[in-house]
């Protein structure tokens, strides 16, 4: 399990959080994509390989399950025709980010509970504590050890 400083009650709490807010970051693309694009997309998952996702990992994909995703490998999700939408370039990772500023649309992405962004910003300063405060379930990647999911909702 996630150690932080060796206080396991902390731990259960910030994998309690993330998850919730995992939850809150997919409703948030559906709506997203939605307004964007009229309709539900193929979405690319990237996870940083950390022990908040290791521990979690079971849980966290019975996130997307209980909302009605299924898993479908990185080249049928890129045959959805959103992947070829024209963009102007802005520098990101995110494919929602991207695809709001070309088409000039702005959203507010919700953020992580203040308590984990502070625990967060202080382990970057000490380098005791690898966590992802976030994560975007509409990102691609996979270098650096990453794990790439992909998935899509039939809602």
């Amino acid at each position: 399990m996630l150690a932080i400083a060796g206080d396991e009650s902390m731990a259960r709490e910030i994998a309690d959080e993330y998850l919730k807010f995992a939850d809150t970051k997919v409703r948030f693309c559906e709506k997203v994509t939605g307004e964007l694009f009229g309709r539900s997309i193929k979405h690319i998952l990237l996870l940083h390989a950390n022990e908040l996702n290791a521990d979690n990992f079971d849980r966290l994909i019975a996130v997307f399950r209980n909302r009605g995703y299924q898993f479908i490998s990185l080249t049928e999700a890129l045959q959805d025709p959103v992947y070829r939408f024209p963009d102007q370039y802005k520098a990101t990772s995110d494919w929602l980010s991207l695809w709001s500023f070309s088409k000039g649309k702005q959203f507010e992405a919700p953020m992580p509970p203040e308590f984990i962004q502070k625990i967060y910003s202080e382990s970057l300063q000490t380098g005791r504590l690898s966590v992802t405060p976030g994560f975007s379930p509409v990102t691609s990647g996979g270098a650096n050890g990453e794990t790439v999911l992909t998935v899509w909702s039939s809602s």
